[in-house]
């Protein structure tokens, strides 16, 4: 689906000359709209299609909030599905921001591994604080899918599998994914030669929706499949009998595009109060009082 097909299909059932600037940019705006309003039935609803899964979010020691626009700029912070640690096994709790700020007036008062987030002014907050520093050194061998540095101690600085390896003079990134000692590392790419520094931080990742964003008229890429262009259709087509009247009724194409939002609600969407949020393991054995998990963290002396 492209903005420009939308626009030539429209002035066609408009009867207008496809060369007509001004009632071409008149129809651009209409179907701005009507991806807008697509955009906000997400207030009950989850457009799979918008949806993103596994984003990676690079973890900064003391650092409690992560702008979400350097992270994903397309993402409706209002629609994070889920955050998640594979290097904990840990599924994050979700806390409304208010009720956050009365559990966590300080956010400085406690570092480790993160089981609590929410969602305010552009940001994704951690709590407790990520206490993991970064380990940095120089690699001092090439070796295919390893990292080797014959001064480092991996194992006691704390690297874990699924950590984020950072060849940080070609800029390329892996993820850790065996402790072959305290020297050496696994890695799933190749990047790693000998004079190259590098750098491991711990990571989450963020499942969330994206926006749909403003169309251009030779825009390709609209972010909603193919077969639903006769929604957006559908929905324009309101628009424009609104605007003369002699075309069609607006009050019988709104059912018809209400209608065509019907069905594509059926065949993707899910009502947002029927999302269950992930429960981590910390949960499952404390059940879900929000403080008791930062007082009593999982281990054996707690059985």
């Amino acid at each position: 689906m492209t903005g420009a097909s939308i626009l030539n299909f429209i002035l066609q059932q408009a009867d207008k000359n496809s060369n007509d600037t001004a009632y071409r940019a008149l129809a651009l705006s209409w179907l701005n709209l009507v991806l807008k309003d697509i955009a906000g039935r997400q207030d009950t609803y989850h457009w799979k299609f918008l949806e993103v899964r596994g984003t990676l979010v690079e973890l900064t020691a003391d650092t409690f909030g992560y702008t979400l626009a350097t992270i994903a700029a397309d993402i409706d912070t209002d629609k994070a599905i889920a955050v998640y640690d594979k290097v904990n096994d840990i599924s994050l709790t979700f806390i409304p921001y208010e009720r956050f700020k009365q559990l966590i007036p300080d956010e400085t008062v406690n570092s480790g591994v993160s089981f609590k987030y929410s969602l305010y002014a552009g940001q994704l907050l951690l709590f407790p604080v990520p206490a993991f520093a970064a380990v940095t050194g120089t690699a001092d061998a090439t070796t295919a899918f390893k990292l080797r540095d014959s001064t480092a101690t991996f194992i006691t600085d704390g690297v874990k599998i699924g950590m984020r390896a950072t060849d940080t003079v070609s800029g390329l990134t892996a993820l850790v994914t065996a402790l072959d000692s305290e020297i050496a590392l696994s890695v799933d790419t190749d990047i790693f030669v000998a004079t190259d520094t590098y750098s491991i931080k711990s990571n989450i990742y963020l499942d969330y929706v994206k926006l749909i964003t403003a169309a251009l008229d030779g825009s390709t890429a609209l972010l909603i499949p193919d077969k639903y262009e006769r929604v957006v259709i559908d929905g324009i087509l309101e628009w424009v009998f609104l605007f003369d009247p002699t075309l069609g009724s607006r009050a019988e194409q709104k059912i018809v595009y209400e209608a065509s939002i019907a069905r594509m609600k059926a065949e993707n969407g899910q009502i947002i109060s029927e999302i269950k949020r992930p429960v981590s393991h910390r949960d499952k054995h404390f059940g879900t009082n929000e403080l008791s998990q930062g007082e009593f963290p999982l281990d054996r002396t707690n059985f």
